[in-house]
C-alpha cells in the first residue's frame, strides 16, 4: 500500500505568482488540489502537480497581461497595404484587429489572415485588380468595333 501523505505539509510554499493557502480537495486522478492565493489578489483552485512543474503559475493574470502586451506591441504593424490601428476583439481562439488600408479604409480583420498574408488589403487591391484588367481592353478593335469605355454595372 502507498503511504499517506499529510496534504496540509505544502501550506505556505510559493510557486511562482501563488502561494498554496488551504487543502481543498483530492480529486479523481488521485492528485491534491489547493486553494492559492495570487500575487494579484485573485484566489484560484489548483492541482499541486501543476504548480510543481510550472504548468500553473498564476490565477490567469499572467497570461491576461501578456495578451494584452502582444496586442499593444501590434498597433503599427504593417501587412502589406494594412496597419494595425487597434484591438477589436476575441472570438475562440481568434483575435481581431481594427486595420487601416493605405486607401483609407478602416476594416476589421482576424490576425492570423493578416499574418499569413491571405488578406493583403480591405478589398482595395482586389476592386483595382479587376478595374486594371477591365480598362486593359480599352482601345482594343474587335472586328469594326473597338472599346471606348468599361461600364462597371451587371446589364447585359
Amino acid at each position: 500500500m502507498g503511504r499517506t501523505i499529510d496534504p496540509n505539509i505544502h501550506l505556505g510554499e510559493r510557486y511562482g505568482r501563488l502561494v498554496i493557502k488551504e487543502y481543498d480537495h483530492k480529486d479523481q486522478f488521485g492528485r491534491y488540489i489547493y486553494k492559492c492565493q495570487c500575487d494579484c489578489g485573485n484566489t484560484a483552485i489548483v492541482a499541486y502537480t501543476s504548480m510543481r512543474t510550472g504548468h500553473t503559475t498564476s490565477c490567469g493574470c499572467y497570461n491576461r497581461e501578456q495578451s494584452s502586451a502582444d496586442h499593444d506591441s501590434r498597433i503599427g504593424k504593417k501587412f502589406n497595404m494594412l496597419t494595425i490601428i487597434g484591438f477589436d476583439h476575441r472570438s475562440g481562439k481568434h483575435i481581431y484587429y481594427r486595420c487601416k488600408c493605405d486607401c483609407g479604409n478602416e476594416k476589421v480583420i482576424r490576425y492570423d489572415s493578416l499574418n499569413d498574408g491571405s488578406i493583403k488589403s480591405c478589398g482595395c487591391l482586389q476592386s483595382n485588380r479587376v478595374s486594371q484588367k477591365d480598362l486593359s481592353h480599352i482601345g482594343e478593335t474587335w472586328g469594326r468595333m473597338t472599346i471606348i469605355a468599361f461600364d462597371h454595372t451587371d446589364k447585359i
